[in-house]
């Protein structure tokens, strides 16, 4: 009897049963998708940026890169432009919805508590 057949025959409940058997059968296993922080920040800011800001420019009205720049600069991280536009354009037309708390985006901005990180 082999060690699986065992497991199974004992009443063991293993909910990873059917996906080990899967790859011993040496069956196609999906791949985790890793998103990168810059595209995840992009992300944000792209579908943020439509719903909170009135921005209107010859960049399919696009958030600005030098504002992304600067924000990717506090944290320290340096991208080309072209990455940075890379990744908005996949955004331009999206339906996506955004991961952050709108709600305290939109009490910040209006407390006025942000002011004083811009000036």
């Amino acid at each position: 009897m082999s060690k699986l057949q065992y497991i199974k025959e004992s009443g063991a409940e293993i909910d990873w049963m059917d996906k080990l058997e899967s790859v011993a059968s040496k069956e196609p296993y999906p791949a985790i998708k890793i998103t990168s922080p810059l595209k995840a920040l992009v992300r944000e800011i792209s579908l943020l940026s439509k719903l909170l800001l009135n921005t209107s420019n010859k960049n399919k009205n696009r958030f600005l890169i030098s504002a992304i720049q600067h924000i990717l600069g506090f944290i320290d991280i340096g991208r080309s432009n072209s990455a940075i536009k890379k990744h908005q354009a996949l955004y331009d037309e999206s339906a996506d919805q955004y991961l952050s708390n709108v709600n305290d985006i939109t009490y910040l901005l209006s407390e006025g508590n942000l002011v004083g990180y811009f000036y």
